[in-house]
């Protein structure tokens, strides 16, 4: 029986796709065989990156590498560098520093050249930055930024047509290294193994790099342990065996060291060096000269090594004597040259150790000089007789004696760098003392204890051996609290108690103070999570598991008087109570205490002030004000490589300030200031609320013993009105305000115990912001607007709610003279009085007052405006010139882009109004070009309706009322029928009109009577008043249409026309100044009198010298 229709059809499918796969195997199987291993590698490569990045990039990288493989070693072309020579030796600088890829402070000193604005226009600086997101330290920690910066420099070079550099395939292998892909990481590295970026690679990528297309990629090398592979201990057993060695006790002792690597195969080529000298013979000797420089953080045996040379010296016969002198540099420096000399007389034929030698200070201590001149002429002079052994932290050495005379590093060349101890060595040290003071270890002990010392490990004054020393001693005596008999060693010995209110009752305090502190919220909660992360951690090493990392240097934004400093002090108490700090204490300082009065002396100054803060919180007030000079940022560069935010670090950097001028300091200066400092996680001390503000003044009246209780109120509104000002001194607002009445209180009634609104100033009655609109015509709809506006915010102060929840931007659409501006000064006054408003003041401009000449200058302009009007009312006049309107200039978008951006800062929003006003069609064909954003920004909407004549006569009769003139029958009815004549003419003005109708009426009378039984206008004065009027507006084409657009705008657009033509004439003539290079910072220029100058200030070019253009 055959099989049923469907299942056959499907067999059949089947065995078709079974052999067309199989054709298509062979296939490829074929085309493998054929080709070669580049052009297999070529192809892995294209699709390769094609996954990474895409099609485009694919492409762009194909074309590239294929450009870089054929110029091979021929330097890279002269575009790809700065045309600026003063930015292409910084750039060149930054070749040398990303060269030393595993040095952290050589990365990130290039990350912090390629930041400044020297190179920030530089085509390729976003390739470097990728190199150096993905040097050795940075790696797993900014894998993502670089492969953002990667995707931005590609963008960037798609979009300019521009060529890209081999640096950029650099980022992209490392990326590769993070991702496991061997085969796309070696052709990679094979294509930007060229020009300038070969210096780049590690010896591992150069080994990778210079590998056969096509072998299997060996694993990365090791560093060899000695030059033939052997461990120091081996090669030293080796060296014992052979013929002519000679017994040293001492290189025993040292080859059971723990750790050690590098000095122990120092001393293995010093002892092999001398005896092999020893073996030639006598008149092919060459006298060395064995003095030593040991390098690194205390505790890592320098002292001990040096002994142990010295001994190894005399047990192979390079010195006569077992002696060892030792002093250190301080002390030399204090006894001076002459004590200094029977010192080295002593040490004659054996070793003289000076611990701490750059203490010497030669370069500003002149005994310490004339003793430095001494080691050096020692050290060369009698070189066969004495071996001196210099001692202290590296750059230290390397700063203040190799920098002081070159003869230093020529007559101590062999450096040895003593390294920090590895967490296994530091496991191993303290297992050592576990036996030696005989209290066994139980479970997870050893690894918790050695992972806690690993913490400080790269840090300048790490104490190492001494540092484990320490820890152990702190143990063992909570183990002998605990248990007398001292029968283990548990983690919780090692660790301490919980850090809880209950086990640590400093921070139980710490943490009520700031708990009592008014307002502070979102601080509260920050510092509760630090704590609660603290706790967890805790719980995580009893277990012998891996704590989180938790950030000690932080950020605080905000306002004057919000308690940053106070919460500072609390913050280090509450460090030093969970144990991450040694001291807790807080040492204030200002920006200048950080920079130096010459260069150089502004890294020593900052690195001093950070040694003299360990175990303390450093706060820096205004921190902001280091990105103002170079000086500033030479300390911003120190800081960062000072203070990495490890574990263990025993500091905590806090960086005060504004938050707007901050944020501007981060991203203008080193990179490492992001890393170290997280701008995301500030602590933000926000302004006091209305509440909050109750509560201070309560308790600064109850300190004072003092009674304000009936005009508390008054004066919380007053005080939450100064919170919309520029830096609101919140609780310093407060305590100033309450001195001042109280000091008014006691010239008033010395007895007298209770303040009044007088004392505070705020007996003022407040006026009625509508009376302002007495007299103005067609207004009832505002009127009724602005009434209900007032009884709204009035509730909202009955309910308790937020009044600036219902402050709005606004729209005033209407010709001139309808009472715009009157009306705006009526809203200013309102809000003022109703306290939503801090100032009642308000700002006028028009939009090209907001519209600079020259690049760059709009933003400022609009910035000075915004500022004025904080807290108040910014009034835009003619606003339909802004955002593609009519008669918009050449820079209105940018005033536009820049006014949006303004109403959404803090410093603005729910705080200042912005009214823009014109006529009413071009207004909305404004808005209707305008960006989304600023359409949303203007909720409010009033229309200006124009003036008639008849409402101009009713404006004027009531006015002459108000001044008790009589406006006769006859002369009103005259003064109507010229006014309805002149309202065809050019130029009607509304209100305006009236105004200056009734002036002209007044002058008129004036000028017909002196005296006059009864005050009047008459016919006469009338037609005097119209004739003058009538002159000022002769007869003409009608300027009104339908929407009572007047056509003095075209002028207006006449004239901005003529501003974009100039504005093009300039930006010819700039980029040709920029051509020449006068300015070899790379600044822009702009017009300034009788020439032009650069915007960095410091060069100026008359209109003589100008290039022609």
């Amino acid at each position: 029986m055959g099989l049923p229709a469907d299942e056959a059809r499907r067999l059949a499918d089947a065995q078709r796709i079974e052999k067309e796969t199989a054709v298509q195997e062979r296939a490829k199987a074929k085309k493998a065989a054929a080709e070669t291993p580049a052009e297999a590698e070529e192809e892995h490569f294209a699709g390769e990156a094609k996954r990474w990045w895409g099609a485009k990039v694919e492409a762009m990288l194909v074309k590239a590498s294929a450009e870089w493989r054929q110029a091979g070693s021929i330097a890279v072309s002269s575009t790809d560098w700065p045309t600026n020579p003063l930015a292409r030796k910084e750039a060149e600088k930054v070749i040398a520093a990303l060269a030393k890829s595993s040095d952290r402070a050589s990365v990130e000193a290039a990350e912090g050249m390629l930041k400044k604005q020297l190179l920030k226009q530089w085509a390729h600086s976003k390739a470097y930055l990728a190199v150096a997101y993905t040097c050795t330290p940075n790696l797993k920690e900014y894998a993502g930024d670089a492969k953002d910066m990667i995707e931005e420099y590609m963008e960037m070079a798609e979009k300019e047509g521009a060529r890209i550099v081999p640096a950029v395939l650099l980022a992209v292998a490392r990326l590769c290294s993070e991702a496991k892909d061997d085969e796309f990481k070696a052709a990679c590295l094979r294509r930007c193994y060229v020009h300038e970026t070969q210096a780049l690679l590690t010896a591992d990528e150069q080994r990778i790099a210079s590998s056969p297309v096509g072998a299997k990629l060996k694993p990365p090398l090791m560093p060899p342990a000695t030059s033939n592979g052997e461990t120091p201990m081996a090669r030293w057993k080796r060296l014992k065996a052979e013929p002519g060695a000679k017994p040293s006790p001492s290189l025993d002792k040292l080859m059971e060291m723990i750790g050690l690597k590098s000095v122990k195969e120092e001393a293995l080529e010093l002892y092999t060096r001398v005896l092999r000298e020893q073996g030639l013979a006598a008149d092919r000797r060459q006298p060395f000269a064995h003095n030593f420089a040991f390098l690194g953080n205390p505790g890592t045996g320098k002292t001990s090594v040096a002994k142990l040379f010295g001994k190894i010296l005399k047990e192979t016969g390079a010195r006569e004597k077992d002696v060892f002198v030792v002093s250190k540099g301080e002390e030399l420096a204090r006894d001076g040259a002459d004590k200094a000399a029977k010192l080295i007389s002593s040490a004659m034929g054996g070793v003289l150790f000076i611990d701490e030698a750059y203490a010497l200070e030669p370069l500003t201590n002149t005994e310490g000089k004339a003793v430095a001149m001494q080691l050096l002429d020692v050290a060369e002079d009698r070189r066969n007789d004495l071996t001196i052994i210099i001692a202290g932290y590296k750059e230290d050495i390397e700063t203040k004696l190799f920098g002081f005379n070159s003869g230093f590093s020529s007559r101590f060349s062999c450096q040895i760098t003593f390294e920090d101890y590895t967490e296994p060595e530091l496991a191993e040290i303290f297992q050592s003392k576990c036996k030696e003071m005989k209290v066994p270890p139980e479970k997870h002990v050893v690894e918790v204890a050695a992972r806690r010392l690993a913490r400080g490990r790269g840090a300048k004054g790490f104490g190492n051996a001494r540092a484990v020393r320490i820890l152990f001693d702190k143990a063992r005596s909570r183990a002998l609290v605990r248990d007398a008999a001292l029968t283990s060693l548990k983690v919780i010995d090692v660790i301490g108690p919980r850090p809880d209110r209950d086990n640590v009752p400093d921070l139980g305090r710490a943490l009520d103070e700031l708990q009592e502190m008014i307002g502070l919220d979102s601080v509260k909660q920050s510092i509760e999570r630090i704590v609660t992360l603290a706790q967890t951690n805790y719980d995580k090493e009893l277990k012998g598991s891996p704590p989180f990392l938790i950030p000690l240097n932080r950020v605080f934004l905000g306002n004057p008087g919000t308690g940053k400093t106070t919460v500072a002090k609390i913050y280090g108490r509450i460090l030093k109570g969970l144990d991450y700090l040694s001291d807790g204490k807080v040492e204030l300082k200002q920006p200048s205490d950080l920079v130096g009065e010459h260069v150089g002396s502004t890294a020593q100054r900052t690195s001093a002030l950070i040694g003299r803060c360990m175990g303390k919180v450093l706060l820096i007030d205004e921190a902001y004000a280091l990105n103002n000079n170079t000086y500033g940022h030479e300390a911003i560069d120190a800081l960062v490589g000072l203070v990495h935010g490890a574990p263990g670090e025993d500091i905590a950097v806090v960086l005060i300030g504004y938050e707007k001028q901050m944020k501007k300091m981060f991203r203008e200066v080193n990179n490492g200031l992001t890393r170290r400092f997280g701008l995301d996680d500030a602590f933000r001390f926000e302004d006091f609320s209305d509440k909050d503000l109750d509560r201070i003044i309560l308790k600064e009246a109850g300190g004072l013993r003092i009674k304000m209780d009936p005009v508390r109120i008054k004066v919380i509104k007053a005080l939450a009105g100064q919170r919309a000002r520029p830096n609101f001194g919140n609780a310093g607002a407060v305590v100033a305000m309450v001195a001042r009445a109280k000091e008014r209180m006691n010239s008033r009634d010395t007895a007298s115990q209770e303040l009044t609104l007088s004392d505070f100033g705020l007996d003022r009655v407040d006026g009625d912001g509508l009376a302002a609109l007495k007299g103005l015509c067609k207004i009832e709809e505002i009127r009724k607007m602005l009434g209900q506006l007032k009884a709204t915010l009035e509730q909202c102060d009955r309910d308790g709610k937020d009044r600036s929840e219902y402050l709005r931007s606004y729209l005033f659409l209407g010709g001139p003279g309808t009472g715009k501006t009157t009306v705006a000064r009526a809203m200013a006054q309102i809000l003022n009085e109703l306290g939503v408003l801090g100032t009642d003041k308000i700002v006028i401009c028009s939009a090209l007052d907001l519209q600079g000449s020259y690049e760059g200058q709009t933003k400022d302009k609009v910035n000075e405006k915004m500022l004025e009007a904080q807290g108040g009312v910014l009034f835009i006049d003619e606003a339909y010139t802004l955002g593609g309107g009519t008669g918009s200039g050449a820079f209105s978008q940018e005033a536009v882009d820049q006014l949006v951006k303004l109403m959404t800062d803090p410093e603005h929003l729910k705080k200042t109004v912005v009214i823009l006003a014109g006529y009413k069609d071009p207004m909305e064909q404004m808005m209707r070009h305008a960006n989304p954003g600023l359409r949303s920004r203007f909720e409010g909407r009033i229309e200006f309706p124009d003036w008639s004549a008849d409402d101009c006569v009713a404006s004027i009769r009531q006015k002459c009322e108000g001044e008790n003139i009589r406006l006769r029958s006859d002369a009103e009815q005259r003064l109507l029928h010229s006014l309805r004549e002149i309202e065809k003419r050019p130029g009607w003005a509304n209100a305006r009109d009236s105004v200056t109708t009734y002036r002209l009426l007044y002058e008129a009378r004036a000028q017909r009577s002196k005296a006059e039984a009864e005050a009047c206008f008459t016919v006469e004065d009338v037609a005097a008043a119209m004739a003058s009027l009538k002159a000022q507006r002769p007869p003409g084409e009608s300027v009104r249409d339908a929407n009572g657009f007047v056509k003095e705008t075209v002028a207006a657009k006449a004239e901005h026309q003529r501003v974009q033509e100039q504005y093009k004439k300039e930006a010819l003539v700039r980029e040709k100044i920029r051509q020449k290079a006068l300015c070899p910072a790379g600044f822009d220029w702009h017009r300034e009198r009788g020439g032009w100058r650069c915007n960095g200030g410091s060069h100026f070019i008359s209109n003589d010298q100008l290039p022609t253009v």
